[in-house]
């Protein structure tokens, strides 16, 4: 048997080899084991024990915890303050105490531990440093949260993590550095002007007495976009759809105080649709080429900055049939169903049409651009009808895959 005490916690590894009468050796022989820390274990995100972090003024958790059996409390003191008692559970020994710094800089923690039996383990040494950075505040624009627009002043104060600051220096998104002096509290108030949507970053540093400057505190908050975000299938750079078709535009805004939203196509009259925050409309498509819709959002005192919407639309004719409809499954093999084409261009004599890319067949056009037609699938499954027009001098209009599915 030997005997071994250990002088650190820690993983440790004895290897072993027999020796014989003549003087051999054997083959060796390992095995780690772990030695527990008869202190208290410490552990802190907000406050590791490695380089400056946190604040003076904002709290952070401080968690207690010990391998080792029987233990009912843990005592423990920050700075020189006072010793506090906590009570533990002894099969599970895990307590968090919450603790907010008063002063930057060095800062301990000291810990140890009460047994059942009265006794008390080594103590702990926890140091740790505290920022110097000062703290940013703001009711008008709240760290990390989305408020106010872009031109809308907020007001920000700027409080000391050390002692004897006379001023700041803060700059809004990499800007040029301003200058605030502190009052003689240390703090310093003042509205700042964000001027543009989404996240902005605001960089502020103290200046001591002494001419000294502190770390830097980035404080991160959201701006709202006042202009109504619009998306479709239907955009500026690729044609879709033709005269006669149904666009859908979906109106979003990330100001709560929406209530309404205003639009108009290509200079017509200003329509209003009821809705917070989020809504879609249909609009019937009536001019080739390049499009506009515009919209604005409506509140209880007036109305937001207009977003100008440019899209496309194309000459692809209007297909529809009242058998086989683009949704569902309908008609059957062999069942005839009629299939009107409508003209997605002016000038539009014929029009051409395939079953699954074969097959082309033309029709004559109306004096309105119309045709209709009776087509009868031979087989069930999925169809794809694709259609396109034809002017009198021979030109092509965009194609429509009109889509059905027969039982």
């Amino acid at each position: 048997m030997l005997h071994w005490t250990p002088t650190q916690a820690g993983w440790e590894l004895i290897s072993v080899r027999s020796v014989s009468a003549d003087g051999t050796l054997s083959e060796g022989t390992s095995s780690d084991f772990n030695v527990f820390d008869t202190r208290p274990y410490v552990y802190s995100s907000v406050y590791p024990d490695y380089g400056a972090h946190g604040g003076v003024g904002i709290a952070g958790e401080f968690q207690l915890n010990t391998p080792l059996p029987g233990v009912e409390a843990y005592v423990y003191q920050f700075n020189d303050g006072p010793e506090v008692v906590v009570d533990a559970d002894p099969n599970f020994p895990l307590v968090t105490v919450n603790w907010t710094p008063e002063h930057s800089g060095a800062n301990t923690l000291r810990a140890r531990m009460r047994f059942l039996d009265g006794s008390f383990s080594p103590e702990r040494v926890y140091a740790f440093e505290v920022n110097d950075a000062p703290l940013v505040a703001s009711a008008d624009y709240p760290e990390n949260e989305s408020v106010g627009q872009p031109g809308q002043p907020g007001r920000f104060t700027f409080n000391p993590g050390r002692d004897d600051v006379v001023e700041y220096r803060y700059s809004l998104d990499g800007n040029a550095d301003e200058v605030v002096a502190a009052g003689p509290d240390g703090r310093a108030t003042l509205d700042i002007t964000p001027t543009h949507p989404g996240y902005n970053i605001l960089m502020v540093s103290s200046v001591g007495a002494d001419g000294t400057t502190s770390a830097q505190r980035h404080y991160a908050f959201r701006v709202r976009d006042p202009y109504v975000r619009v998306s479709s299938d239907y955009y500026e750079w690729a044609p879709r759809g033709g005269l006669g078709s149904v666009a859908e535009f979906r109106f979003d805004t990330e100001l709560s105080e929406v209530a309404a939203f205003e639009y108009q196509v290509n200079g017509g009259a200003w329509q209003t649709v009821e809705g917070a925050q989020s809504v879609t409309v249909s609009v019937t498509l009536d001019r080739n080429g390049e499009n506009l819709l515009s919209v604005r959002g409506r509140t209880a005192t007036g109305t937001t900055p207009q977003t100008d919407y440019p899209f496309l639309v194309g000459t692809a004719p209007l297909v529809s049939s009242s058998v086989y409809l683009p949704s569902g499954s309908t008609g059957g093999a062999g069942v005839p169903g009629d299939f009107t084409f409508v003209q997605g261009g002016p000038g539009m004599v014929e029009f051409e049409y395939t079953d699954n890319e074969v097959n082309p067949t033309i029709v004559p056009a109306d004096a309105n651009g119309r045709a209709t037609i009776t087509y009868t699938p031979t087989d069930a499954g999925s169809h794809t009808l694709r259609v396109r027009g034809r002017t009198a001098d021979g030109t092509w209009s965009d194609a429509t895959d009109y889509r059905f599915y027969v039982n």
